[in-house]
């Protein structure tokens, strides 16, 4: 049975201890009594030994109730019009509601994936309206100030296939895709990666660890993914 125990709760400064390992989201509430009380979540674990993350790994943002990348820091999602935390396919994840709500993460040399020898995009999504009229954006890298598109997941048919597409450095303009992915999986968590070797000019999807599709793309492409691409996830500023 898990207990869970809070030292001089009514102090600035408190303790948390747990009687059982794992990872837990404490909620912290603050109040003087006299205006509303400030809440925030903070990702606990417990009995877990660390692992570090792959010395190749750009990014990543858990979802886990909180908005911060993990890797290098510093890169905290910006969520917009509501968006928020639902149960996720481990502990929680972003909410999107299709309509006008979006994240948005500020454009940085660590997060220009294109400037390596390649690039993985990988994540899990669920949508609850599959085939169900709408096209949506999924990762979106996009440069305000010049109204120029980068790279980006996004869906098209209704919101059924996930492709993938990028303008590069010399003015290419590429697209992927692997058919009707999402297709029947409507309220059903699915794994989507995307990955592109500039040497070998090969880029692969995959859905739900299955490689979908393989096609030769052109060697050494640079994807526009640097410090002035702004990252949006669940939206984009502008229709592409």
């Amino acid at each position: 049975m898990l207990e869970t125990t809070c030292g001089a709760p009514a102090l600035a400064a408190t303790t948390a201890t747990f009687n059982v390992a794992g990872t837990y989201l404490l909620k912290l509430t603050a109040s003087d009594g006299y205006v509303t009380p400030v809440s925030d979540l903070m990702e606990v674990r417990v009995g877990i030994s660390p692992v570090a993350p792959a010395a190749d790994l750009a990014a990543w943002w858990p979802g886990n109730g909180h908005p911060r990348e993990i890797v290098k820091g510093g890169h905290d999602v910006e969520l917009v019009n509501g968006a928020g935390y639902t149960a996720g396919k481990v502990s929680q994840g972003i909410l999107f509601d299709g309509s006008d709500d979006y994240g948005r993460v500020a454009g940085h040399a660590d997060l220009d994936i294109g400037a390596g020898s390649g690039f993985t995009i990988e994540f899990w999504v669920r949508s609850d309206r599959v085939a169900g009229g709408f096209d949506y954006p999924l990762v979106f890298w996009h440069n305000s100030a010049a109204a120029d598109d980068g790279l980006y997941v996004y869906t098209d048919s209704n919101g059924q296939i996930p492709f993938l597409q990028f303008r590069d450095m010399a003015g290419g303009n590429t697209r992927i895709a692997a058919g009707a992915l999402l297709t029947g999986t409507q309220g059903t968590w699915v794994h989507l990666a995307y990955t592109y070797d500039k040497a070998s000019g090969l880029a692969r999807i995959y859905k739900n660890g299955l490689q979908q599709l393989e096609s030769n793309v052109g060697v050494n492409r640079t994807p526009k993914t640097g410090a002035a691409y702004n990252l949006w996830l669940g939206s984009h500023p502008n229709p592409v």
